[in-house]
């Protein structure tokens, strides 16, 4: 509490202060106003944190993240292990995107170091998946389905559009997207974009 109100620490073994200029993030998946009003959480603690709250949705309700989450996540479990790079198909996302996702991120990163362990492909694949995943339920699947199909072609007419402004210039068309020109080469193979301007 003195830390965030004061801006001063005392460090263990020390009697004098040591002035700070910190930025304080927290991240929580509990209902801290419940639990204040509950007396499960310091309401002085609570008040001083609270200076601005973001509010992230679940995973199951921003499916159109999966594609750029799982390839960070990929890129990250294989510098952490020390193999080399896997990438990740457009069949798996649309597998992924067939689950409810009740762990959030911390689930998709355990499949995605579950599905790399018992693959032997450079990409992984729908069926790598199968095997460290619940069976989804035709509903969901059907439903993600077609939520993957809106968003993939979202993607499509985005990448057409920045190459017809761009006259199909492929590295400046990428700057247009705020994506890197490979990104933007694997989309447009893997969406079956056409790279010729009419």
């Amino acid at each position: 509490m003195r830390t965030l109100q004061e801006r001063e620490v005392e460090p263990v073994g020390s009697n004098r202060l040591i002035s700070v200029d910190v930025r304080i993030i927290a991240a929580t998946s509990r209902n801290l106003e419940k639990m204040v009003s509950a007396g499960e959480f310091r309401a002085d603690l609570y008040y001083r944190l609270n200076v601005i709250t973001l509010k992230t949705p679940p995973l199951r309700a921003r499916v159109e993240d999966l594609p750029i989450l799982a390839e960070y996540l990929l890129e990250h479990i294989c510098r952490q292990q020390g193999v080399p790079l896997r990438g990740i198909s457009a069949g798996a996302i649309d597998r992924l995107a067939c689950h409810d996702w009740p762990g959030n991120v911390r689930e998709l990163a355990n499949v995605l170091e579950r599905a790399l362990l018992v693959s032997d492909n450079d990409c992984l694949q729908a069926e790598d998946l199968d095997g460290v995943m619940p069976a989804p339920s035709v509903v969901a699947a059907s439903n993600r389905m077609e939520i993957a199909e809106v968003v993939a072609q979202a993607e499509r007419d985005a990448i057409a559009a920045a190459l017809r402004a761009t006259r199909g210039n492929k590295a400046q068309a990428a700057k247009v997207l705020g994506i890197s020109r490979a990104a933007l080469y694997e989309k447009i193979a893997v969406l079956g974009v056409s790279a010729t301007v009419a």
